[in-house]
């Protein structure tokens, strides 16, 4: 006990000396329950993420097996993790939802267990039993793989990290070798096409173009092409030409025509 003296946490500086409880069971669970949250402050961990989930967890195997901590077994342990993955009721805890409930019940039971706090030389004085560890490396979840969760939400690995970027790197190369006059391929049409894009405002219409309207665009079809913030437009024409200066007389190129 001589070690246990300045260790927050410990046993005998969470118990009053001489106090005399009507109910000595939940006073003995309130009285362990402060000094692990005041262990885990001394360690800087997280108020709301790490050490309130962590006490209400531990609350929670307490309700369920309607015993207190000196009086686990890991049979209590293994039922609370049996249930908490059926199907029945609710929907079943993940294998990494579990392994986080195993591993926090595991350091709550060391903290109990450790003789430099001295919780275990209590409970033997005042219940005849003492805390035992509730999860052994045959009822815990084995870790066989780098990653438990779901695997639309996985981690990129290193290489495809890098065939990502690749891939990339490959498009950018390819946008910069096109020439000017943008070209696309209709597949399985038959050969390139000739694409004149050109920008119009949003309130233009994008109907096809009247044959009339210019002698190379007879037939061409007006294509929606969305890019970061503007609508453009794209007229796929039916034979190979020289682009018009203007699409409707205009000179700057634009379809100043109302919809």
């Amino acid at each position: 006990m001589a070690q246990a003296a300045d260790l927050p946490g410990a046993a005998h500086l969470e118990l009053v000396d001489g106090v005399v409880h009507l109910d000595p069971k939940p006073a003995m669970l309130e009285a362990m329950l402060v000094g692990w949250v005041r262990q885990q402050q001394t360690r800087f961990l997280n108020e709301e993420g790490t050490i309130k989930p962590r006490v209400a967890l531990v609350r929670r195997l307490v309700e369920f097996t309607n015993a207190y901590h000196w009086e686990w077994g890991p049979a209590d342990a293994e039922a609370l993790i049996a249930k908490l993955r059926s199907s029945s009721g609710r929907k079943p805890i993940a294998m990494s939802t579990g392994r986080g409930y195993e591993i926090t019940l595991t350091l709550f039971m060391g903290y109990l267990t450790d003789r430099r706090y001295g919780w275990a030389e209590v409970c033997l004085e005042r219940f005849g039993d003492i805390p035992q560890q509730i999860f052994h490396e045959d009822n815990r979840v084995a870790q066989v793989v780098d990653y438990e969760g779901r695997p639309g939400r996985r981690s990129l690995t290193y290489d495809e990290v890098q065939a990502l970027f690749d891939a990339a790197d490959g498009r950018a190369e390819a946008t910069r070798a096109r020439p000017q006059g943008c070209t696309h391929r209709d597949a399985g049409r038959g050969p390139a096409k000739d694409c004149l894009c050109v920008w119009a405002p949003p309130e233009r219409s994008l109907r096809t173009r009247p044959s009339g309207s210019a002698a190379q665009s007879k037939g061409a079809a007006v294509w929606p092409m969305w890019g970061p913030s503007r609508p453009f437009r794209q007229g796929f024409q039916r034979q190979p030409a020289q682009a018009p200066d203007s699409l409707d007389g205009s000179r700057d190129g634009l379809d100043h025509r109302r919809a």
